[in-house]
């Protein structure tokens, strides 16, 4: 199987304001490849390999063969009370986390794949009823990365939401995905100064309280 994605700006475009040396924008530009896939491993999300050739501005292109866990789109939604100025943040284990130097209790934010048939704003109230059991008052789209490129193909999509946690429980999740989550309230100043301290290492986590922390005053009325 074999696909070309859509080709972006090319190389030498002026962007006033962000240009870099070389006439390139200071951001993510397409480029014109194509790609052969195959499936190495079809399990809860598929392992492909993909053989891509990559363009080069002075030769010819190189061959990459890349395996690629194919993971798709993920919603993540950081919920905020503005009556209590309390984020609400789960804990849950991860086992990469525990194999690789500890911490696999980790701080996150609710987040899960988009469903067929969902829209990214569908995908977040979804999440955020299912690992909280809160409602979104209002929802607002923050953000998209890329996680980890070099061997997830998986594209984060960022939302804020506001929330009344009036009847936060102490465990949430799917008992049919063996979820075991447990949603807390975090005081805004406390949860900044645990990222700086390198308390929390989630990658989700970190994005969403960064993009917090430079929004805070428009978001909540407050600086901090």
């Amino acid at each position: 199987m074999s696909w070309k994605p859509r080709s972006g700006k090319p190389h030498g475009v002026a962007l006033r304001g962000g240009e870099r040396d070389g006439g390139e924008p200071l951001a993510d530009l397409d480029l014109d490849v194509a790609t052969t896939r195959r499936v190495a491993f079809d399990g809860f999300r598929p392992l492909a390999s993909h053989v891509v050739r990559v363009p080069r501005r002075n030769g010819g292109p190189v061959e990459q063969d890349r395996l690629l866990f194919e993971i798709g789109h993920v919603v993540a939604i950081l919920p905020y009370d503005p009556k209590r100025n309390r984020l609400v943040l789960i804990r849950q284990f991860r086992l990469g986390a525990h194999l690789t130097g500890g911490g696999g209790d980790m701080v996150e934010i609710p987040a899960g794949l988009v469903d067929a048939g969902e829209d990214l704003a569908q995908t977040a109230r979804r999440e955020l009823t299912e690992e909280t059991h809160l409602e979104a008052l209002s929802l607002t789209h923050a953000m998209d990365f890329v996680p980890s490129a070099g061997f997830i193909a998986e594209r984060g999509h960022l939302f804020f939401a506001e929330v009344d946690a009036a009847n936060l429980p102490e465990e949430a999740g799917l008992e049919t995905e063996s979820e075991v989550i447990r949603p807390f309230l975090a005081d805004p100043d406390e949860a900044l100064v645990a990222l700086d301290a390198g308390r929390i290492r989630n990658g989700y986590t970190a994005i969403a309280l960064l993009w917090f922390a430079r929004h805070r005053d428009r978001l909540t009325g407050e600086r901090p």
